[in-house]
């Protein structure tokens, strides 16, 4: 270990006290996405502890969302890293679980592991950089944005304009149990399915009915058919509505699905059938409507991201931790990085589990290795080189 790295880790042994207080005032700040005042309140917390060399600025998150952070400094590299975490979660403020508090090993508290914990391991990182003395040189951006839990619809403007202009991204969802990195993450896109039929009252129909609601039963059963398991495509009917009464024949119902993909050419291939066998219906005297919505491409690994990994192993190495590959099946911001070229890695944050659970958990002691894995892996030239 390196004199660099024996001083990040004295400094990170220090603030073992503060960053854990840190911590506690994100999580027990609600954040609910459309709860913009309390994204701000974490912006605010987050703004008053980033380093002062950074200049801030901030991008309008539009009508529905608070706005979000981007940080920046120059350094010796053409090219900066970008660290990303995102400051909104899927708790409501009415929830009961409210507060932080230490179980064994573990911190347990709402969004501590989505992924307020990785937010306080971007900004612990570049506090102890600067307490060492390390920062200045350092090309580096930061983006704290506010709405990551809708698809990032808004702040994907952000990600894809860093095209050409990023060296790597570096991203601080929760690692998994084992101490993983993602360097593989499936799409996402949503489709809304419309079905028209015509209205009666039950009791005076007569003849085979134009039912809206079984036009879609059959649907939905096909598309479910549809799922080719988790390594490849998956199909998931979420949502339905429709129907006025038992007595009524309904006339329109809709139904909300998602795809999961790791290829954009297979999501195609099946998109293009889908649409195909939906042009008749199976009841006749029904329409069928399909309707694409949120769409996030998936993290592709290329060569790119495995140079990126060899560096984050090789840094972990040095420290004596370990970490391992994982390819996940959900979406993150790494994914839009990954659409602009940008060699991206994620799970860079806390080990932990049980998202969205009164149970959402870190492993304490991965938070203080993840800070120094950040902080030693920033000061790679390799990070820096394309």
């Amino acid at each position: 270990m390196d004199k660099n790295a024996l001083k990040i880790r004295q400094a990170v042994k220090i603030e073992r006290e503060n960053v854990v207080k840190f911590l506690k005032s994100l999580v027990d700040q609600n954040s609910f996405t459309l709860n913009t005042e309390g994204v701000d309140k974490v912006a605010s917390i987050l703004s008053e502890a980033m380093p002062g060399v950074f200049r801030h600025e901030t991008v309008d998150g539009g009508p529905r969302f608070a706005r979000h952070h981007i940080f920046s400094k120059p350094g010796r590299w053409n090219k900066p890293v970008v660290l990303v975490g995102h400051m909104d979660t899927l708790w409501k403020p009415e929830s009961n679980f409210r507060s932080l508090y230490e179980k064994g090993d573990k911190l347990i508290g709402p969004a501590v592991n989505d992924m307020k914990a990785g937010l306080t391991v971007i900004v612990w990182a570049l506090k102890v950089l600067e307490t060492c003395g390390l920062l200045e040189d350092l090309p580096i951006k930061v983006v704290f944005n506010s709405e990551e839990e809708t698809g990032s619809t808004d702040s994907k403007k952000i990600f894809l304009g860093f095209k050409d202009a990023v060296a790597a991204g570096l991203v601080y969802e929760g690692a998994g149990v084992g101490g993983t990195v993602v360097t593989k993450r499936v799409g996402i896109t949503d489709y809304s399915l419309e079905a028209s039929g015509v209205a009666a009252h039950a009791g005076l129909y007569y003849g085979p009915k134009k039912s809206a609601l079984l036009e879609m039963a059959h649907r939905i059963i096909w598309l479910e058919s549809l799922n080719q398991g988790r390594d490849k495509l998956s199909v998931n009917a979420g949502r339905i509505e429709g129907g006025l009464a038992t007595n009524i024949v309904p006339d329109r119902v809709k139904c909300n699905f998602e795809i999961r993909f790791w290829d954009e050419k297979e999501l195609k291939k099946n998109i293009d059938m889908i649409k195909s066998k939906l042009s008749e219906p199976v009841i006749s005297g029904c329409v069928l409507e399909l309707t694409e919505g949120k769409h996030r491409p998936p993290l592709s690994q290329g060569e790119g991201e495995k140079k990126l990994y060899r560096c984050v192993s090789r840094t972990a190495s040095l420290l004596g931790q370990k970490v391992k590959e994982e390819h996940r099946n959900g979406g993150s911001d790494a994914s839009w990085l990954s659409a602009a070229g940008v060699p991206s890695i994620d799970g860079l944050g806390p080990v932990g589990d049980l998202d969205r659970t009164e149970e959402e958990y870190i492993i304490t002691e991965t938070m203080f290795e993840r800070i120094e894995l950040t902080a030693n892996l920033i000061l790679s030239e390799d990070l820096y080189s394309g």
